[in-house]
């Protein structure tokens, strides 16, 4: 079997086996762990800047009359770990349009093997290639766990305080 086709098998196994764990490690684990992430940072943000601004702004007590007296159970009830509809829909497709490509990947992959060791007859090391993959992968998976774990974890692109600064300066905007 020539270099390329040893080369075209070896990279489409790559691309599927790379997709299939970064699949599984997003939905799995990272979405979660965003979800998390976005909630301490919004509850963080409403406790310490956020309230006592309000308190300190609510000098005569209104705001907090009116509180009292204004049912927010109807608002509680619906956003309570309701997600938006649109949300779950575009999460659902976002789901089956990887695993479609991911199924795709793989009956090419298997497809090729097929044409060329039936057709071409050709003697393909499948053995090797998916033996050197799974080596590959269990070096470079050692690697992202590690990084994951240590820095990717930790690491918060853009702080939902943005969403509450929008809030704070649209309600000052409003009310000034």
């Amino acid at each position: 079997m020539g270099k390329t086709t040893t080369f075209f098998l070896n990279s489409t196994l790559h691309v599927i086996i790379l997709l299939l764990i970064l699949s599984l490690f997003f939905f799995i684990y990272v979405s979660k762990l965003s979800s998390a992430t976005f909630k301490n940072e919004i509850t963080s943000i409403l406790r310490d800047n956020f309230i006592p601004a309000i308190q300190k702004a609510d000098t005569k007590g209104l705001l907090k009359q009116s509180l009292k007296k204004t049912d927010l159970n109807p608002w509680i009830n619906y956003y309570k770990n309701t997600p938006e509809e649109s949300t779950v829909i575009e999460n659902e497709w976002l789901k089956k349009s990887t695993a479609i490509v991911l199924t795709f990947l793989i009956v090419i992959f298997f497809l090729t093997i097929a044409l060329l060791k039936f057709d071409c007859k050709q003697d393909i090391p499948l053995f090797r290639i998916i033996r050197d993959n799974i080596i590959l992968f269990f070096f470079v998976g050692m690697i992202e766990i590690l990084f994951f774990y240590y820095i990717a974890r930790k690491y918060i692109p853009v702080y939902p305080s943005t969403m509450i600064n929008a809030i704070i300066s649209t309600l000052k905007k409003e009310f000034n």
